[in-house]
């Protein structure tokens, strides 16, 4: 869970007023998580979060030293209370390091949705929940988040003439195959699958189902339409003044 003193209690507060307010809205049929999340603290409560995380995986100062090889360069543990995160005031050479602080910040923020649908469920709220992905965010492992959420959502920002198109194409049919690979269960309906949270929404499931959602200040073309399509999607949403033309 995020160590920020008083987060955890005020979002829990907030999410249970929203799920007792609106949990039999006809008009919701899911709840989006949070927004785009992401970043990192280094503060003195998660760098402590940050330390036993570490003692619970290695369990002792051997094996953590054997695990990251600080042999080199003279970077032997001498005690856990050493270890401190790759902040822009720390170290960030040990690649072992690196690698574990990004896998205990996606712990974290995997802990913190948790605990923001359980607010949700302990209000009465049944309607399944999701979050909004960022492509091939490297800051977060969403494979760890394919067994919290219902569904997987993503937002699909196409950056049309800013480059190649053929660029354009490729890395987007490539981000929608990544979602899809995320989350192997159908857990909607067919008629549940328009669900939209913010920008962009899709369902990836075993039968590679999934919807999206054009960013409205961009043109919607069809071979990106296309392209949802042909990655198994089952809905596309357009922008209203798209539909109005």
């Amino acid at each position: 869970m995020l160590y920020l003193a008083g987060v955890p209690g005020k979002t829990r507060k907030i999410n249970t007023k929203l799920a007792e307010a609106f949990r039999d809205h006809p008009g919701v049929i899911a709840w989006h998580i949070s927004n785009e999340l992401g970043g990192e603290c280094h503060c003195p409560l998660c760098q402590e979060a940050f330390r036993n995380w570490v003692k619970r995986k290695y369990g002792s100062l051997q094996a953590l030293n054997h695990a990251w090889n600080t042999a080199f360069w003279s970077h032997t543990y001498q005690s856990f209370d050493q270890v401190e995160s790759p902040s822009p005031k720390g170290d960030a050479s040990l690649h072992g390091l690196n690698l574990d602080w990004k896998r205990f910040v996606t712990d974290q923020t995997a802990d913190f949705v948790k605990w923001e649908i359980s607010a949700l469920r302990d209000a009465g709220a049944k309607q399944p929940t999701t979050i909004n992905m960022m492509y091939d965010f490297k800051g977060l492992d969403y494979h760890k988040f394919a067994d919290i959420v219902d569904f997987v959502s993503w937002d699909n920002y196409p950056t049309w003439h800013k480059e190649a198109e053929a660029v354009t194409a490729a890395d987007t049919a490539m981000q929608h195959d990544i979602m899809r690979s995320i989350q192997k269960k159908a857990v909607l309906s067919d008629g549940e699958l328009s669900v939209r949270n913010k920008l962009a929404a899709g369902q990836q499931t075993e039968k590679s189902r999934a919807c999206c959602t054009p960013h409205p200040c961009r043109p919607w073309r069809t071979d990106q339409t296309a392209s949802c399509i042909s990655r198994c999607a089952r809905a596309v949403e357009l922008p209203k003044s798209f539909m109005e033309r």
